[in-house]
């Protein structure tokens, strides 16, 4: 039931990317940080009773991971597996066995077919004869075999065979945040809020004072027509009436909102100065930014190469695993300077070379 339920959910869930601004802003920053960063074949040696662990630049592996389809570069490859990832909780790729070539799938088309004793079978991705909304007819069903898929799945208590998506739990915050732009939208095109109540002096019918309310209405609504004279027939008088923003602190829920779904994934607001405090190198900025790579983009990094790894173990040989190299990342570097001062004192407290350099260095 829940991997059902999971891809009942896709379509919705694809389509935040497109229609939810900050669901695209932190989806897309956290598939562009990981997509620069490239994903090589290591290989693990002892040499003098030490483990080295160096790129393997000879492997051919790392040549599939340069092209990995006839359509897409490694970083574009990446970044749709990423986003697939972080935004569905599941990242599929298919591995063509004629061709080698590797395909990201549809998370949101997807769906698990199992045997008669309930393992499962092969991967279902459902093909439409028109991808237009509104006039999506299935055509058909095809089949991957399970040996030939790679599935990374975002950790889900329910479930081992599909991910959970961030956005399942957070889908109130989300709704809140689309439904007040909706509202503020309104309140600048319709003007949501009504400006004046309208009194009449005598008895009047319903259909005359629904007449007359749509007349103001095309009259007086909306942006256009904010500043325009109000002329008022005989025996009709007008009381303003406050309703304002300010009034109502939406603001502010939306600002507490945002917050919500940034902290989903862990998003910093340093990374997208927002960030009331801790300016640009700061030590606070740079502490939020390794706190960053640390919970959100290595975690899902490791999940990305062990799952290549697993896939192509017996391609990779011995001691051969993916990694992603994360070595011209400057959040994850160490701070020189820190470590000079740590050593320093560690030196003036009576520790020799060698114990500061294998504690600290």
């Amino acid at each position: 039931r829940e991997e059902i339920s999971a891809w009942m959910e896709g379509q919705l869930l694809k389509s935040l990317f497109y229609s939810e601004d900050w669901v695209y802003i932190v989806v897309d920053l956290i598939a562009n940080k990981i997509s620069s960063q490239p994903l090589l074949v290591m290989k693990q040696e002892a040499r003098d009773g030490q483990l080295f662990v160096e790129p393997d630049s000879e492997h051919p592996l790392n040549e599939l991971l340069e092209q990995p389809n006839d359509w897409q570069d490694y970083a574009s490859f990446m970044y749709n597996w990423v986003v697939e990832d972080t935004l569905m909780g599941n990242g599929i790729l298919w591995h063509a066995p004629s061709s080698g070539q590797l395909l990201v799938l549809p998370t949101e088309n997807l769906t698990i077919d199992f045997d008669a004793k309930g393992n499962a079978k092969d991967y279902l991705l459902a093909t439409y004869k028109d991808d237009m909304i509104g006039a999506r007819d299935l055509a058909d069903m095809q089949r991957f075999k399970v040996d030939n898929v790679i599935h990374t799945r975002r950790p889900n208590p329910n479930s081992l065979l599909w991910g959970l998506s961030p956005f399942i739990p957070g889908r109130k915050s989300i709704l809140f945040n689309r439904y007040s732009s909706d509202y503020l939208n309104a309140f600048y095109l319709k003007q949501a809020t009504p400006g004046l109540a309208l009194s009449l002096d005598r008895m009047v019918n319903e259909d005359v004072a629904l007449r007359q309310l749509k007349s103001f209405e095309q009259a007086y609504q909306g942006r256009k027509n904010a500043r325009r004279t109000l002329v008022l027939p005989k025996g009709v008088s007008a009381t303003p009436l406050t309703h304002t923003l300010a009034d109502q602190k939406l603001l502010d829920h939306i600002d507490k909102n945002r917050e919500t779904i940034l902290g989903l994934l862990k998003v910093p607001k340093h990374e997208l100065g927002l960030q009331s405090a801790g300016s640009l190198g700061s030590e606070e900025h740079r502490l939020a930014l390794r706190n960053f790579w640390e919970s959100t983009l290595k975690p899902t990094m490791d999940r990305i190469a062990g799952m290549l790894t697993k896939h192509f173990q017996m391609e990779l040989g011995e001691d051969r695993f993916f990694q992603f190299d994360l070595s011209d990342v400057e959040a994850l570097k160490d701070d020189m300077q820190a470590k000079a001062g740590i050593a320093k004192s560690m030196l003036d407290g009576g520790m020799s070379v060698n114990e500061v350099r294998a504690r600290v260095w």
